[in-house]
């Protein structure tokens, strides 16, 4: 069975023995056609010789085949590129030609009658012997054309523009899916080769300062498969509490700033679970906490519509001396009466025209009251850069986690957060 079969993997070999990752790469190619044409794009634009490779559009109807463990092959194609993946850059010169060794390589791309491209993977550029970039006499037809020089690609440059796909809403989900299993192996088995471990060397790229949120809180958690992705929100881990469900960890580009959010009493059900509760605001203003009330409506499982407070302190007095309001409201007419008393209550300011779009020109009854509590601890980018080159970021983010869960809800982040 061919061994890019997905579902034949090596069973013998540890996964981080450097054929994992080749197998793991080429599978990604197989099947992901966009991770494919990245690639060979890539190839083109740093060889030397581009205007001798075909381009793909070229090859619409010509067999593509990717194979790897290739001992026994003889390539017929028209012309032959050697291409070597490594973690660093590599400058020595290597002149392609035939060799007389016995040959096994790592990877064979063959794109119909046009090229062969074969392709040796290090993770470390210090164990590339030249000569495995040289493709083997035994193997070659008298006729076909060997480009001379080599194309590096390194590894970072691959996971640069992979973690770019991951995030980007233009490629299908199927694809996307398999980019961010193949990104999770290599941070799991070969996290050497990711070179955004910190955020001062993702360089303000917006995919890779996600990656490394993403990253920061599988670090922090005991269970890395709670730390999900809410597209249009961010990286959040899951949380079993019966007032919360989620902490997002929240890149705010237009800002430039990390935002640690914990909204409480998100939906009704989660409102019951949290009034009454007793807060020190003056507390959390000393750690540097922003507290804002977050009033909105819901119906089913959606929230529709948003309201601003102007007094934090008398929007949760109120709630807590007013449970028994954190209800459905059955119909329009119901729901006017309501709004009004928490305008005449000073809970919220009123917003007519928002209701009359969003709710009262509409069919839904039954709507969900939701009055939310947002907490959130600002860190600007520029000190989150400061806090991860000195190994303390993750520390940070744990100890405000934990005050927050603690004064909030009477919860120890132990049962959540690694020590």
């Amino acid at each position: 069975m061919n061994r890019l079969n997905y579902f034949n993997p090596y069973i013998n070999k540890t996964n981080n023995h450097e054929d994992r990752l080749t197998r793991a790469f080429l599978v990604l190619l197989r099947y992901s056609p966009s991770s494919f044409s990245f690639f060979y794009e890539a190839i083109k634009q740093r060889s030397k010789f581009r205007e001798e490779l075909p381009n793909l559009y070229s090859l619409i109807n010509k067999n593509i085949e990717i194979q790897t463990q290739v001992s026994s092959a003889k390539f017929e194609t028209v012309k032959l590129l050697s291409i070597l993946i490594t973690n660093d850059y590599y400058t020595d010169d290597i002149l392609i030609k035939p060799s007389c060794r016995t040959a096994t390589y790592d990877g064979v791309i063959t794109l119909g009658d046009n090229l062969t491209i074969i392709i040796e993977t290090k993770p470390d550029r210090n164990n590339v012997w030249q000569d495995q970039l040289c493709p083997s006499k035994e193997n070659l037809s008298d006729d076909i054309e060997i480009i001379s020089m080599p194309v590096v690609i390194m590894w970072s440059s691959i996971i640069t523009w992979l973690n770019e796909f991951a995030f980007s809403n233009q490629h299908n989900y199927s694809e996307r899916l398999i980019v961010e299993d193949f990104l999770s192996f290599v941070n799991e088995n070969y996290s050497y080769l990711n070179p955004f471990d910190r955020f001062d060397l993702c360089k303000g790229n917006h995919s890779l300062i996600l990656k490394r949120i993403s990253t920061i809180l599988k670090f922090i958690v005991k269970d890395e498969d709670k730390v999900k992705y809410h597209q249009g929100w961010g990286f959040y881990i899951e949380l079993p509490y019966n007032s919360i469900r989620k902490i997002g960890l929240i890149f705010h580009p237009k800002e430039n700033c990390l935002k640690l959010s914990l909204y409480f009493a998100d939906t009704q059900g989660q409102a019951r679970g949290l009034y009454p509760v007793n807060i020190d605001i003056n507390e959390f203003e000393k750690e540097g906490w922003i507290i804002h009330p977050n009033f909105h409506f819901g119906f089913m499982t959606s929230n529709i519509i948003w309201f601003s407070s102007n007094d934090i302190r008398k929007y949760i007095d109120y709630w807590n001396q007013n449970t028994e309001k954190l209800r459905q409201i059955p119909n329009h007419i119901e729901l006017k009466k309501f709004v009004r008393e928490l305008v005449i209550e000073d809970v919220i300011n009123n917003d007519d025209e928002g209701l009359k779009n969003k709710i009262y020109n509409s069919k839904m009854e039954k709507i969900n009251v939701c009055p939310g509590l947002a907490f959130i601890y600002e860190i600007p980018l520029k000190r989150a850069e400061e806090l991860d080159q000195k190994g303390e970021l993750s520390d940070l983010i744990k100890n405000k986690i934990d005050f927050c869960l603690k004064n909030v809800i009477s919860r120890n982040s132990v049962e959540l957060l690694n020590g």
